[in-house]
Parts: C-alpha cells; sequence; structure tokens
C-alpha cells in the first residue's frame, strides 16, 4: 500500500513511480515456483523455510531503512518481498501439521483473524508512524518486527511440537456435546 509512496521518491517526476514499485512483485513472480518447488522438496524442513523466509522479510526491510540509493533500497525491498511471499507457501503446509482435529480448525481461524487484523491496522500504522517522524523508516521497521517474532515463535514451537503433551479424551472438542 505505502509502496508507491516510498518509490515516488526515487523518481522526482513520478512518471516511473508505478513501475518502479511493481519491481518487487515481478521479482516474486520469477521466483516463487522455484520456492514452493524448494519447500516441497524438503518438506520435512518447512519450519526452516518458513523461519528464512520471516528472516527475510524482516532483513529485507530492515535493511531498507539503512540506505538512500534507491537501486539498493529497492533490491532489499524486493528480498522483504520476495520473504513475504516465499512464508506462505510452507506456513500453511506446516501448521496444518502442527495442529490436529478441532484444534487445527481453531489455530488456523486465529492465525488468519491475526493476519487480518494486522493487515488492517498496519496501513494507519504506518501512517502514524510517517507522519510523526517525516520517514518510513520507522514506519518500516516496526512492521518487520513482525515477521521477526514470527521466526522466533517458529524456533519455540518447533521445540515444542517434539515434546507436544497429548489432552486427555475427556476434554478433547466433540461435535456430539
Amino acid at each position: 500500500m505505502f509502496l508507491p509512496l516510498i518509490v515516488s521518491g526515487f523518481d522526482p517526476s513520478h512518471k516511473f513511480s508505478g513501475v518502479i514499485a511493481a519491481v518487487p512483485y515481478a521479482v516474486v513472480a520469477c521466483l516463487l515456483p522455484f520456492i514452493g518447488r524448494l519447500s516441497d522438496r524438503y518438506s520435512h524442513n518447512r519450519h526452516v523455510h518458513c523461519i528464512i523466509a520471516a528472516l527475510m522479510v524482516f532483513a529485507g526491510l530492515t535493511l531498507a531503512t539503512t540506505t538512500s540509493n534507491p537501486v539498493v533500497m529497492l533490491a532489499f525491498i524486493s528480498i522483504a518481498a520476495i520473504g513475504i511471499y516465499a512464508f506462505a507457501l510452507p506456513f500453511w503446509a506446516y501448521s496444518s501439521g502442527f495442529f490436529s482435529g478441532a484444534y487445527a480448525a481453531v489455530a488456523i481461524a486465529a492465525v488468519n483473524s491475526v493476519g487480518n487484523l494486522s493487515g488492517f491496522l498496519s496501513p494507519y500504522v504506518m501512517g502514524l508512524l510517517k507522519d510523526s517522524t517525516h520517514s518510513f523508516n520507522s514506519a518500516l521497521i516496526c512492521i518487520a518486527l513482525g515477521p521477526l517474532i514470527s521466526a522466533l515463535l517458529f524456533i519455540i514451537f518447533k521445540r515444542a511440537k517434539g515434546q507436544r503433551v497429548k489432552l486427555p479424551v475427556s476434554t478433547q472438542y466433540s461435535p456430539h456435546h
């Protein structure tokens, strides 16, 4: 949503801002089939794919704030875009196997709720931080914290998965109650 505003500073005439803003998505469109195949080939390590993708988003957005060179900034934004889309592919495959039965449905609903809430709030946070600091840097760093937290949660949940405790039958969800 804010990418066209960010890249509009690259082109003072604003004639090519739309084309420049499309570059990260063009890169993603070229790489996504390969990322999907890689994730499928090494499906036993989907959590690693998710962690790497989340860290790519964090690194790309954070590093984009460190440069004023438009080409370098666009490269970092492209890295973040690759991470964003590369995260989704193994995430749903991995998360559906993490929980089972009714817990899987609740977990998927919770993830969708958090995702929708962040999608709703992020533009407001970006706007507020941009207006208060007159720069997108603090906003990009704030947004980058989400993927960093995701990577840390994946590490924590992966360790917990091996130690998962099964609930007694009497406390498990039953559609007949």
